[in-house]
């Protein structure tokens, strides 16, 4: 079992074992020992990949598939938000971060800059997957592990977070704000993705900028231009989270800082 694959089962294991002792209904319950069962399942599974012909791609690109099962277990846990926490959170951005609430408020007239920052949110999903591609054109294949480590680590640690402090994303409590953003093709697909494959829970800190600043960290090393291009996506994704009220600005913080952390620490 590849690193990658043991840091997604032992996250598997807690979040299982927390969800026995959780006070949860019964359905959640079970649902977070399904959707744990399936992941250790599947981890379990990716070695017998490495005997067809291009299973090194297919199993260094499969850690993504197991970051999400891991995002969809975690939000089994949320039954309802903390008043506490989302006070907290909307009160840093209005005290320390006023020019987000401002850059959102103008949004509907300007237009260009409101469709590169839904263009950038977007962008996190193919992101990820695309760093292996990118290791594997630039020779720099072995660095899969490592990649993969500075994604989930701090990745699975916001999920975690996410269970001991629940809030509901800012574009779902303010109205003010978020209701005023404008309504484009853009913002529907967002929207969509969000709906269909979504927990409708803030992750606190923000699972999409801490995974692509962690993937932007490893690429920086290996592939230096290819690292300088995603660093600025990481940094464009950061941005469009908190003034799209995706998520607070505060989130978005944590989330570069623990991912540089990780990185020091485990991949670098």
């Amino acid at each position: 079992m590849r690193t990658a694959e043991g840091i997604s089962v032992c996250f598997y294991v807690l979040l299982m074992a927390a969800g026995v002792f959780a006070p949860l209904p019964g359905r959640r319950r079970l649902r977070v020992i399904v959707i744990g069962a399936a992941g250790i399942s599947a981890g379990w599974a990716l070695r017998f990949l490495d005997a067809l012909p291009g299973g090194s791609l297919t199993r260094d690109l499969v850690p993504g598939l197991l970051l999400t099962i891991g995002y969809w277990q975690s939000g089994q846990f949320f039954t309802r938000a903390n008043p506490c926490v989302q006070t907290w959170l909307r009160t840093i951005d209005e005290r320390w971060f006023p020019w987000v609430l401002r850059m959102t408020v103008s949004l509907p007239e300007r237009r260009m800059l409101s469709a590169y920052l839904e263009v950038a949110y977007l962008s996190f999903y193919p992101l990820i997957p695309l760093g292996i591609v990118i290791l594997y054109l630039g020779g720099q294949s072995d660095g899969a592990d490592q990649y993969w480590t500075a994604v989930l680590v701090p990745t699975y640690v916001c999920h975690a977070s996410t269970v001991l402090f629940p809030s509901l994303p800012p574009r779902l409590v303010e109205a003010d704000e978020g209701g005023r953003l404008r309504r484009s093709r853009l913002r529907a697909v967002s929207s969509w993705v969000l709906q269909h494959g979504g927990i409708t829970v803030n992750t606190f800190p923000s699972g999409h900028v801490t995974s692509a600043f962690g993937a932007a960290f490893v690429l920086l090393t290996l592939t230096p231009v290819a690292g300088i291009v995603c660093l600025w996506i990481a940094g464009s994704i950061a941005l469009a989270t908190a003034v799209l009220r995706y998520h607070y600005f505060m989130d978005a913080v944590l989330g570069v800082a623990l991912a540089l952390l990780t990185y020091v620490c485990f991949a670098a």
